[in-house]
């Protein structure tokens, strides 16, 4: 569904036939995204893995009570 948000903010009329090439672009975008960023079930090929810390300890903001409030 494609919708002209300055005519119509309720986004109650679909104007995806009257515009063909605007949905044309949006898809190949969305499409361009999809090959970069990844999907369900489709690995993207700018993916990169997933951080690892080894010896994985918590970190903790203790306040400094050496300031006076």
């Amino acid at each position: 569904m494609l919708c002209d948000l300055n005519k119509d903010f309720r986004e109650d009329v679909d104007v995806s036939e009257k515009y063909p090439k605007v949905v044309e672009r949006l898809l190949a975008l969305a499409e361009k995204a999809r090959d970069e960023l990844g999907d369900i079930n489709h690995k993207g090929n700018q993916q990169r893995p997933a951080g690892f810390v080894s010896n994985l300890k918590p970190r903790l903001l203790l306040k400094d009570k050496s300031k006076k409030e």
